[in-house]
């Protein structure tokens, strides 16, 4: 069964993977018509989550929306997706949010599950450079209209003197 969500303009909501299709940042404030963009709430993302998951035959993995969560996360131990209870988002959050948890964290997993180096499959989880890819994921689907993590990178490019200053460890 291949499950589409539907905006409220009638597109259809494209579930694929991001390496197999790109799609150029939209303006979720507005759909074309001028009708407000249409809400997901916390069950139609635990639904879109799992059918991406099934879609993909990730049949190990499971989608949970927890009242005690405050953030959607991937328990890569439990194989588990939580989103939290009453979460809402716009279909553009929704295809990054997927694109940054199933498509990065989750097949990161699974990928290195299917290598030698089994380390691959969790060692990695929430460091800077998988958690970097998982952002930038999500960006490229979702558009950005703030930087993630902008005073991290200033600190670190000022320190690197890309200004052309040069600078000690101290400052």
């Amino acid at each position: 069964q291949d499950f589409t969500l539907q905006s409220s303009s009638g597109q259809n909501l494209d579930l694929q993977h991001v390496d197999e299709k790109f799609h150029k940042p939209r303006v979720s404030e507005k759909t074309p018509n001028h009708n407000p963009v249409r809400h997901y709430s916390d069950n139609e993302i635990a639904h879109a989550f799992t059918t991406y998951l099934q879609k993909h035959r990730l049949n190990d993995w499971h989608i949970v929306v927890d009242d005690t969560r405050t953030a959607i996360s991937v328990n890569t131990k439990a194989n588990t997706v939580s989103i939290p209870k009453d979460r809402t988002m716009d279909e553009n959050e929704l295809q990054g949010l997927i694109a940054h948890e199933i498509g990065v964290h989750v097949l990161r997993k699974e990928h290195g599950l299917r290598t030698q180096l089994k380390l691959l499959s969790t060692g990695l989880d929430r460091t800077k450079d998988d958690e970097g890819v998982a952002m930038y994921e999500q960006q490229k689907i979702a558009g950005m209209t703030d930087f993630a993590g902008l005073p991290a990178y200033l600190a670190i490019s000022l320190a690197l003197g890309t200004d052309g200053i040069k600078r000690d460890f101290k400052e």
